[in-house]
């Protein structure tokens, strides 16, 4: 028996007032009779026997209310055997089986069946009928009836055995099969919270709308790409019109949003669940879509440049050491001459640099990304700048002078080539302009982000030169290669980062803004403490 299931509760709890309401019956009838006593036999000892039927009732309803569940299998059975014993002696006080009250065993015998099985409730039918059997001869003993019970007596024990063994087999059954639907239930939640878990998991945004677009379910990623922001309702309504338009034109279901929706580009895509009452949106981040498609133009021109960078080194040491010789040349000594010699050379290094940029940008193929401390990084830089020219000016500012939180994932090397590269940028245009090496670098937050802004004191970018500021190959001076802008952007945009370019009021800056500290990126801890 299981008596601490919530069926099995309420089953108790209902036998238990039955029980009241079948001793009080049991009494009133036999008071209502008493111009024709119930009890033929011995009528007084009958009200009493009945009065004590009612009063265990009630005593074990209350007692049962005190118990606790691990106890009730035995409140049960004592209840059971108590009222076997109690309808036996009614039995037998109201004149033996002639009466009929024998009926009620059939009661407690279905109760024992289906609390117990086995060998207990079998001896509890066998227990009802042998006192059913035993009253009955004792009665042909004791000469009080003219007609003799035993026959009766015998068959009605049988109905007391049938009914024990068929309730039992259906209860274990019905048992059964409650087992194996909570079995079912469970493993469904199971399943159900694994899905969960899943769809949590992964770093594709999914949303779940019904067939009004109302939303029903999101996971992690798509809450970070579209509603952290701060006007969501506006979102939702941007998205169920989206819907909208995917229903009416099922043909077209992705949609490329530029900067729509929340802070991040996205591609949305729609797809019905089952018959159509939910609809499913994909929703991928642009910038790592465009981490991948950079990473495939990458491996591509890194074998391009892996098959070039022979055919072009070969000629082009030759023309170097050529130029060489020439200018050795007792012959060539005039001014002029030493002159185009100087010319051809720095632009065979130019070309030399070229290709070695390029074979660098395309070797960067994998990105090991680490949790950085971005303002040590700084620090270190400044140091090694500092240490070969005393002269450099760093001016670096942190919110409310705030020294820790700057933490970043990013490749350390890639990281270190990109700040360099600006770090470089910025001492040479502030110097052109001022006669003074000096870079600012400030930091600050959005959404929880890294900001770093890299600004100098120089000229700043032409208006019409802007749009074509990452460019390759594009420069604004004769000796730059037009690379190490291009590199650095798409060096940013391979660890999701971004580099920007404003205009100030001083000169020109360039802002980085690192990916979440958390974002869902194979990260290592890396405290890059300052050496």
């Amino acid at each position: 028996m299981n008596a601490g299931t919530r069926e099995d509760k309420r089953l108790i709890i209902f036998y238990a007032y039955f029980r009241i309401c079948l001793a009080a019956m049991v009494l009133l009838a036999s008071f209502a009779s008493r111009k024709q006593a119930l009890s033929e036999y011995d009528n007084n000892s009958f009200w009493i026997a009945g009065g004590a039927f009612l009063l265990c009732t009630v005593l074990h309803l209350i007692a049962f209310h005190m118990d606790d569940y691990r106890r009730k299998n035995h409140s049960v059975a004592i209840a059971i055997t108590v009222d076997i014993g109690f309808i036996l002696a009614l039995v037998h006080l109201s004149g033996g089986l002639a009466t009929g009250l024998a009926i009620l065993l059939i009661i407690p015998i279905s109760i024992s069946a289906i609390f117990f099985s086995g060998n207990t409730a079998t001896i509890y039918a066998a227990l009802a009928s042998l006192g059913i059997l035993g009253d009955s001869i004792w009665f042909d003993l004791s000469d009080a009836h003219n007609t003799s019970y035993l026959v009766p007596s015998g068959i009605l024990g049988m109905v007391f055995f049938v009914i024990s063994i068929g309730l039992q087999f259906l209860s274990n059954r019905i048992r059964q099969a409650q087992q194996q639907a909570q079995h079912l239930l469970i493993k469904a939640d199971t399943l159900s919270e694994l899905n969960k878990e899943i769809v949590q998991r992964i770093r594709t945004g999914v949303m779940i709308f019904d067939s009004n677009g109302e939303l029903k379910l999101s996971n992690n990623a798509a809450e970070k790409l579209l509603l952290e922001n701060e006007d969501t309702g506006k979102i939702e309504q941007q998205l169920r019109e989206l819907i909208h338009r995917w229903l009416n034109d099922s043909k077209q279901n992705h949609y490329q949003l530029k900067g729509m929706l929340g802070k991040h580009d996205v591609q949305i895509n729609f797809s019905n669940i089952g018959d159509g009452d939910h609809i499913i949106a994909f929703i991928d981040d642009m910038t790592e879509i465009a981490q991948q498609a950079l990473q495939l133009k990458l491996a591509s021109l890194g074998r391009l440049t892996a098959s070039i960078a022979h055919e072009i080194r070969n000629p082009l040491s030759a023309i170097n050491h050529s130029v060489q010789l020439l200018a050795e040349s007792p012959a060539l000594t005039d001014s002029a001459d030493q002159r185009l010699f100087s010319i051809v050379n720095n632009h065979v290094g130019r070309i030399n640099e070229i290709i070695t940029n390029i074979q660098s940008m395309s070797q960067n193929k994998s990105v090991r990304p680490e949790r950085l401390n971005i303002k040590s990084i700084i620090e270190q830089i400044q140091d090694e700048y500092q240490t070969k020219d005393a002269n450099c000016i760093f001016e670096i500012a942190t919110p409310d002078g705030k020294e820790s939180g700057y933490e970043a994932p990013f490749d350390a090397s890639q990281l270190r080539q990109v700040l360099t590269n600006l770090i470089d940028n910025a001492l040479r245009y502030s110097n052109q302009h001022t006669g003074i090496p000096w870079v600012g670098i400030s930091f600050s937050k959005d959404n929880d982000s890294v900001v770093l802004d890299v600004s100098d004191k120089g000229l700043g970018v032409p208006e019409n030169s802007i749009a074509q500021l990452f460019e390759p190959f594009f420069t604004t001076e004769s000796t730059g290669t037009g690379l190490g802008l291009y590199i650095s952007r798409e060096l940013c945009t391979l660890n999701q980062s971004q580099l920007t370019y404003t205009q100030t009021e001083v000169g020109h800056s360039f802002r980085l803004k690192f990916a979440h500290a958390d974002r869902d990126i194979d990260i290592r801890t890396n405290d890059n403490k300052k050496t």
